[in-house]
């Protein structure tokens, strides 16, 4: 599976994974302080112990960083003033609340946040909308509520351009 990301969260990614691999060095040398310090056996060292337990849950992250950063599609932030997609901030309307609000469309995972109405389009209302055209409707499961929601209006965010 491809996963589409911005220049700018494809960049933090790449950050994110530079500062994952220092806490790893970090974690490692943390873990054979403990061990030069134990009187006994490493059973007995709680301290390791933890370190063994970071390390794992370390890993984890940088498998997921990993398989992320292999399927990565850099794309370009959609100019279109009629089609959602990403890089688009769209307006919605709740149909039941007559309320409307505004969300922009970002990347599978947004690791870079510039504007704080950015989701990702993985998200319930991104992967709703995502390539759908102004006046459609759409029924959303929120926590603990299922709305439907109306596309008003698409616009480029021009906010989304890689930070300089």
């Amino acid at each position: 599976m491809r996963y589409k990301f911005l220049q700018k969260d494809a960049a933090a990614l790449e950050i994110r994974k530079q500062e994952l691999f220092k806490e790893r060095e970090f974690l490692a040398k943390d873990a054979a302080l403990h061990v030069s310090q134990s009187s006994e056996s490493w059973h007995d060292n709680a301290g390791f112990e933890v370190s063994l337990r970071q390390q794992s849950d370390l890993a984890k992250r940088i498998d997921e960083v990993r398989k992320l950063e292999g399927n990565i599609e850099i794309v370009e932030p959609s100019s279109s003033y009629k089609q959602a997609g990403i890089g688009s901030e769209i307006e919605i309307k709740d149909l039941q609340t007559g309320e409307t609000s505004k969300r922009t469309i970002s990347s599978y995972r947004v690791f870079d946040k510039i504007m704080n109405n950015e989701i990702p389009y993985s998200s319930p209302i991104g992967s709703k909308f995502l390539n759908t055209r102004v006046g459609s409707t759409q029924r959303i499961m929120l926590p603990g509520r299922e709305v439907q929601y109306q596309l008003i209006s698409v616009s480029p965010s021009g906010g989304l351009i890689k930070r300089q």
